[in-house]
């Protein structure tokens, strides 16, 4: 008898013991405490807690959600019918007093784009992409010089400064908007509308163009009505780059 007794206790503490054990794991106290070793063991191998984490990852889903198409293209023949190619490299032997190249911007990153003009081309780009009537294209400028790294947003001709003018010449245009078959120049600041479509960018060398390096041009497309708080890092994450190279040998 005292035996069947001892044998009894012992099973009754081991259940009792199994049963808190079973309770533990989903007590609050011990959700907590892994959920703070998650977030100790991510921020040591990335240096960030889980919530830093998880809406930098929120934040990069929201961008690739949002991000339009974008491309730079080259033009490679005109008249009646005209056609471009997208561009990851454009390649120059950028020498002094001239242009070095111009580049089409498209809602786009087909390889090949053609039509009659690039309001035609634009056209059949934006319905293909779903683009809403208000989203435009944007450009980011880099390079860098003996003097430092130069970052230049350019949303409209107001964007262009002098400030890197020794290196690099800017020019901005509006292909849409034109009347056929007549001569125009770039875009001015008092002729940027809530109509204008910068399409395309041209990029002349300046007198120290023999000092610019890792030439790059951005494009990515916005909402108009927030062009007040675009930055480069948004073009950045929502572009397509193109570097513009020197040829070897220069």
């Amino acid at each position: 008898m005292r035996n069947t007794v001892i044998v009894f206790v012992v099973l009754f503490a081991m259940l009792s013991v199994t049963s808190c054990g079973v309770r533990k794991i989903g007590d609050k106290n011990s959700s907590e405490t892994a959920a703070k070793t998650q977030a100790a063991v991510t921020e040591s191998a990335t240096g960030k807690t889980t919530e830093e984490v998880s809406e930098e990852e929120s934040a990069e889903v929201e961008k690739t959600e949002n991000a339009f198409p974008a491309g730079l293209y080259n033009m490679v023949s005109s008249g009646e019918v005209e056609a471009y190619e997208l561009v990851s490299s454009f390649r120059d032997d950028l020498s002094g007093g001239r242009d070095l190249c111009v580049l089409g911007g498209f809602p786009s990153t087909e390889a090949t784009l053609s039509g009659k003009d690039m309001g035609e081309i634009w056209d059949f780009c934006a319905a293909a992409a779903s683009l809403p009537d208000g989203v435009r294209p944007g450009y980011l400028l880099e390079f860098d010089t003996p003097e430092g790294i130069c970052e230049k947003l350019i949303l409209r001709p107001a964007d262009i400064t002098d400030a890197y003018w020794d290196y690099i010449e800017t020019y901005i245009y509006d292909d849409i908007h034109q009347t056929p078959g007549a001569w125009y120049s770039h875009l001015l600041d008092d002729e940027f509308t809530d109509e204008t479509i910068v399409t395309s960018v041209k990029i002349t060398a300046g007198e120290k163009i023999g000092d610019v390096s890792n030439l790059k041009l951005t494009i990515f497309m916005y909402e108009a009505s927030d062009r007040d708080n675009i930055d480069k890092e948004y073009a950045r994450a929502n572009g397509y780059a193109a570097e513009i190279v020197p040829n070897e040998g220069r």
